[in-house]
């Protein structure tokens, strides 16, 4: 995996410095494999065939780096443009004065191309979730999305696959009206049954929980959210997965369902809900993670979490490189990477002090995911929120109990429509919790603006040092001076 990210790095670098770039590319692609080939009969047969078999993924995930990059605008639109645009509405929520409307399935002049659009609608009063599936059409000038900007990736293009971007007024649009496709649909109706049932506050935050779209949100509830420390409950991630596999597990249990057909019955689950989820990095990622463990279970083989976040990660890696730059990706991987490695530590700690177990099991998973995610936030967001591990440690139970109430009592109102005012009580759960996160945002110092810096990243090979699964003569001393080092270096970022 290691190996796989410095490929990607080079593939940016090269973008800068062609020359240099494709040098130091060939360089770490090409030279474990001659140096395996230069000394196969001194090593195992399986370490041999697993270098091979890396130079296989860094190569092609070197030519989808560049694909993904040079085709993904075509060079005949020119940006500033104007053009006739047709597309389906894929979304629509409400951005300061305007109407902001999705469109995927593009064509713009008589080219189809891939990717999606926002248009940006004044006077667009009309445009709510009843216009999801109509075909739009209209002429406006058309700006792209650069993927690269300043040599960096633009993540939020990337993440939404929002290649282009114009404005227009609402009656200048020509609407024609089309049935929605079976998951927009499946979309629209889990949306309006939570707001029908809970309010519309609740019930938009419950289906961000549930889906990972944020979009309709409120922006005083989403930044909230954000400067608590608790903007992970309204992304699809890890936890909610988990907490979605031990469900269904447990009710396959109660049934008596064998093994094998558990695991395809679970593998299913997950990917209709990575699916529903828009195939999200995180949600991907802990789907991939699931079906790994409950495959190692299955054929009787001891699950190992780590080599699992390693498979998971390099398995998208080669197949969508431009992920490595994704922050959605980077906190999600780092999180279950510092809750493998620093749980069982702090548990010890926690342990010899008298605390309950459970209780030393929930502040170590809470302090380990923040721990794990500190670095990409500071990157990305050059921002500490302050309160966050308190306010983890004291909300996780009831984020837990607000997904999985709202998921049970959404398929009973489902299936059984009079059992419909269980959701209810699922929408007091998260007033609380929206409560909670408003009144920890208002709170002193609750975020603290740090020098935003690659220097930061540098933290998660430390990580790896320090924790269980590395060991070395002098480690207490690599904890002591690295631990210094890093501390100095987040006091120097936030004097700065």
């Amino acid at each position: 995996m290691v190996l796989l990210m410095l490929s990607i790095f080079c593939c940016l670098f090269a973008l800068r410095i062609p020359w240099l770039g494709v040098l130091l590319l060939c360089v770490t692609i090409i030279l474990p494999t001659v140096l395996a080939i230069a000394k196969r009969k001194k090593i195992l047969e399986f370490k041999f065939v697993t270098v091979l078999f890396t130079t296989s993924l860094c190569i092609i995930s070197t030519i989808l780096f560049f694909v993904n990059v040079y085709t993904w605008t075509p060079s005949e639109i020119i940006s500033g443009n104007k053009y006739a645009i047709e597309g389906t509405v894929d979304d629509c929520y409400d951005s300061d004065d305007v109407k902001v409307v999705v469109l995927k399935d593009l064509k713009i002049g008589i080219k189809a191309v891939k990717g999606k659009m926002t248009l940006s609608v004044y006077n667009g009063g009309e445009f709510d979730d009843s216009c999801i599936g109509h075909r739009l059409s209209c002429e406006c000038i058309v700006y792209k999305n650069n993927l690269i900007v300043d040599n960096k990736v633009n993540d939020m293009a990337l993440n939404n696959d929002i290649r282009y971007s114009a404005s227009i007024n609402f009656k200048y649009i020509s609407k024609t009206i089309c049935s929605p496709d079976l998951i927009s649909k499946i979309d629209i109706f889990i949306k309006h049954k939570l707001i029908d049932a809970m309010g519309t506050e609740n019930g938009l935050v419950a289906y961000g929980m549930l889906t990972g779209n944020k979009s309709g949100i409120p922006d005083d509830i989403a930044d909230a959210f954000s400067v608590a420390g608790v903007a992970h409950i309204l992304a699809v991630s890890g936890l909610h997965i988990g907490f979605l596999m031990t469900i269904v597990m447990f009710l396959l249990r109660k049934l008596k369902v064998r093994r094998l057909p558990s695991f395809l019955i679970g593998a299913v689950i997950m990917f209709a809900y990575a699916l529903l989820a828009g195939f999200s990095p995180s949600v991907t990622r802990a789907a991939i993670m699931c079906v790994v463990g409950s495959g190692a279970v299955l054929f009787g083989e001891q699950q190992d979490p780590f080599n699992s976040l390693g498979f998971a990660s390099t398995i998208m890696l080669t197949f969508s490189p431009l992920l490595l730059f994704n922050i959605g990706f980077i906190m999600s991987v780092g999180a279950v990477f510092a809750i493998v490695n620093f749980t069982p530590v702090f548990t010890r700690g926690l342990t010899k002090i008298g605390l309950n177990e459970k209780l030393c099991n929930a502040i170590s998973v809470s302090a380990a995911a923040q721990l794990g995610i500190f670095p990409a936030v500071v990157w990305a967001f050059g921002a500490l929120q302050t309160y966050s591990l308190l306010i983890n440690i004291v909300l996780m139970p009831l984020m837990s109990a607000a997904f999985m109430l709202t998921f049970v009592t959404l398929i009973l109102s489902i299936i059984i429509p009079p059992l419909g005012f269980t959701l209810i009580l699922s929408g007091g759960i998260i007033k609380v919790l929206i409560v909670a996160a408003t009144f920890c945002a208002t709170l002193p110092y609750a975020q603290i603006g740090i020098t935003s810096s690659i220097i930061v990243m540098f933290l998660y090979p430390f990580y790896f040092a320090i924790g269980d699964f590395f060991n070395c003569k002098h480690k207490r001393a690599l904890v002591g001076v690295g631990g210094t080092l890093a501390a100095l270096t987040i006091i120097f970022l936030i004097v700065v």
